[in-house]
């Protein structure tokens, strides 16, 4: 049972028993941490019905003292350290958190991001419901500056995708950053083992196992469970980003890699017909067709995701973005992927 819901969390039955344990890993967080701890703060949920696990994974920053400092005196917080992880990577400090963890229900989100009041309430229906697996909307937080709005359009695209697909029943990513899952579900598919063929792709490979053994997908579309994170500072950094990505979508089933293949492809032929516009005045039209669509689709989504991007700017970015995906594709076959 794949499914996605446009629907207020109102149409879920409330389920006020379900106690849910919150996974954050770290590693070199420090600048970040404050944002997070700010936001966590404002958590609308029982503290006896959930509890919070930083899992320090080596910081040899301030990290390890900030969170200590945070969790003192909260009964419900705690900070461990992923000393003996058994698997490499990010999913091996997830791993540890889970087997520490105390409730049966699962969220996770990363050290800089911040999370809404009712991220566990809105989590908390859906499992009530009877969903294994849930994700949510997951938008970079929108400021000043030519990168970070490119970066925000790139991430509107991509959430545009990905939510269409889900929609349709062909879920095949999601966010890290804002998922959630039952604890003996995670378990019933092999754990985050099951996926460690590389290191990224805690979300997207998960959702691969969990569609090769029939588990309930629920992809959520309501603002008040959205999970915001910052921006990439640099080129370099954003590339790395989609290219660690990308190289996890080489992992994905036959059936998504035929499915955004022929996306992309067909997005690419339209977007250079324009170059046989001097063979035939008629090729600029499929072009015009693909920029005007974009346009209207990214204007229709932007609010979702709480963003606004300048209109006549949006075609340039869109060009830009179809030319950027060819290098990121070719850049994932030789990128090295390391956790931090």
């Amino acid at each position: 049972m794949n499914e996605t819901t446009n629907n207020a969390v109102n149409s879920v039955s409330p389920k006020s028993d379900i106690e849910i344990s919150i996974l954050i890993p770290v590693k070199n967080e420090e600048n970040n941490l404050v944002r997070l701890f700010e936001s966590l703060q404002n958590i609308d949920y029982p503290p006896d019905q959930f509890e919070l696990i930083f899992i320090d994974d080596n910081s040899d920053d301030k990290s390890s003292d900030l969170i200590k400092k945070f969790t003192e005196g909260k009964y419900n917080f705690k900070l461990i350290n992923a000393r003996s992880k058994t698997i490499k990577g990010k999913k091996g400090v997830l791993d540890i958190g889970i087997k520490d963890s105390r409730f049966d229900f699962i969220l996770q989100t990363d050290a800089d991001c911040i999370v809404p009041p009712d991220w566990l309430k809105i989590y908390a229906k859906y499992f009530g419901a009877g969903y294994d697996l849930i994700f949510g909307l997951a938008p970079v937080i929108q400021s000043s500056g030519l990168l970070n709005n490119f970066i925000c359009f790139e991430n509107c695209r991509t959430q545009l995708l990905v939510n269409s697909f889900a929609k349709i029943g062909l879920p095949y990513s999601g966010a890290a950053r804002n998922m959630g899952y039952k604890k003996q579900t995670l378990l019933k598919l092999g754990g985050f083992a099951k996926t460690a063929e590389t290191l990224s792709g805690d979300d997207d490979l998960l959702i691969r196992e969990a569609i090769k053994n029939k588990v309930s997908i629920k992809f959520i579309t309501e603002k008040k469970a959205m999970v915001k994170t910052v921006s990439a500072e640099t080129i370099s950094q954003f590339l790395n980003q989609k290219a660690r990505h990308v190289s996890t979508s080489h992992k994905y089933l036959i059936i998504h890699k035929m499915m955004l293949s022929k996306w992309h492809i067909l997005n690419l032929i339209l977007l250079f017909s324009i170059f046989l516009s001097p063979i035939n005045s008629l090729f600029i039209i499929p072009f015009l067709i693909k920029i005007l669509f974009d346009t209207l689709l990214v204007k229709s989504y932007e609010k979702i995701l709480d963003y606004k991007f300048n209109v006549i700017v949006v075609p340039f970015y869109q060009i830009l973005y179809e030319c950027l995906l060819i290098i990121i594709f070719f850049r994932s076959f030789r990128f090295k992927n390391r956790w931090k």
